[in-house]
Order: C-alpha cells, then structure tokens, then sequence
C-alpha cells in the first residue's frame, strides 16, 4: 500500500519510584518506549493481502467452472429442445394432419360420426400446441445459452426474411 497512512507506533511512558538497597536511596524511575520500525517489513498485511488474493483467485476459479457447467446444462437442454421440436414439426404434425384429413374425408363419405371427427381434430389441435410448446422451450433454452456464453443464437429462415 504504497502512499497509504500508516499508524504511528505506540509510544509508552512508564514511571514508577524504586529504593535502591545498597544506598538506602528512594529513587524515581522513567522509561520512554518507542518502537522503531526498522525491521518492519509488513509481513502480516503482507500475508493477509496474499490470503486476499487467494481467495479471489479461487472464488473465480469456482464461479468459471460453475459457468461452464451451467453452459454445458443449457446446451444440453437447447439441444434436446430443438430436438424435440424437430420431431413434432417433421413427424407428429405430419401425422395428426393426415388423420384429420383422413377422418374429414370419411366423415363426407358417412363412415366416420361427427363424435370421431371431433376426436380427430381435438388429437390435431393437441400436437400443434405440442409443437408451439416445443418451438417456445427451443427459443428459451437457446437464448439461456445466448446469456450464459455471449454469443447470439443464429435463427433459421431469417435470411429470407430480410
């Protein structure tokens, strides 16, 4: 601490009165004490301040691996969401469509009462809220990576939006 005050050293009085028993003689006796700091290398600020320095070392040290931890947890789960909304986009959806579509036709025909074609629809509008869901968790778990890592997700399809 180059610049920083430092304490005065104590200084200490210290009087009292004494006989001396050779001569017989009461006597007055004073003593000054003031501690010079020659030898004063500031090793216990010095101690402390590496302690200091440790400490903040290991703190960081925990808060990176804690980082890169929950980067790893957010990537995993990002993935898994696009995953996910991969498979109700490309394959459930496709599906739920061509049932209904199905069940429509055969309504038309007579071969499927209105209760079925509620059912159908029902079913559709079940997996299309499925894949909104899973659309929303895919965009939230890449933005929770985005915070964690700093970089920016890159979204599909806005090239040709521009």
């Amino acid at each position: 601490m180059r610049g920083a005050v430092r304490p005065r050293p104590d200084v200490a009085l210290v009087g009292g009165v004494r006989r001396l028993e050779s001569s017989d003689d009461t006597v007055f006796v004073a003593a000054v004490g003031i501690p010079l700091p020659l030898f004063d290398r500031r090793r216990g600020a010095i101690a402390e301040a590496e302690g200091r320095r440790d400490e903040s070392a290991a703190t960081a040290e925990a808060e990176r691996i804690a980082l890169q931890a929950a980067a790893r947890r957010a990537r995993l789960e990002a993935l898994v969401a696009v995953d996910d909304a991969r498979v109700l986009r490309d394959e459930l959806l496709p599906r739920a469509r061509g049932t209904y579509e199905a069940v429509v036709e055969g309504y038309r025909r007579g071969k499927f009462r209105w209760l079925e074609l509620l059912a159908a629809r029902r079913d559709l509008v079940a997996v299309e809220l499925r894949a909104v869901d899973a659309l929303v968790a895919a965009q939230t778990a890449a933005a929770d990576l985005a915070a964690l890592t700093g970089v920016e997700p890159v979204a599909r399809g806005t090239e040709e939006a521009r």
